[in-house]
């Protein structure tokens, strides 16, 4: 009995650290809470100014080593790569955002218009 309830804790403990970087890994696919997406967009756009700015200086220095220099590249490369990836989800669901304003005030018209016609 004490075995299962050890295992229990265990198991449990894997279960909640699995949601947890589950929730964790899922953020890059929405805006933070109470944060707005174009706020967030703004972020994400400076954060790729940051980026391309420290891949020149990388590019740039000579006191590093060819070998030092490509891993530097590839490393800010790929989170760039993914950076770029959150805001073009972003933009993508301030587009959806825009749409859904679009269509929600041409069926408010639209209803309007035949309420006066009542």
């Amino acid at each position: 009995m004490f075995k299962l309830q050890n295992q229990f804790k265990i198991i449990s403990i894997c279960l909640f650290i699995l949601l947890g970087l589950f929730i964790n890994n899922n953020k890059n696919l929405y805006a933070y809470p109470g944060i707005d997406l174009e706020v967030r967009q703004h972020q994400l756009e400076e954060e790729i100014n940051s980026l391309m700015l420290e891949l020149t200086n990388v590019f740039s220095d000579t006191n590093l080593e060819s070998q030092t220099r490509f891993h530097r590249i590839v490393v800010i490369s790929n989170i760039l790569n993914i950076v770029r990836n959150e805001l073009e989800i972003i933009n993508q669901k301030i587009i959806e955002r825009n749409q859904y304003t679009i269509y929600k005030d041409k069926i408010t018209k639209i209803n309007k218009t035949n309420n006066r016609k009542s």
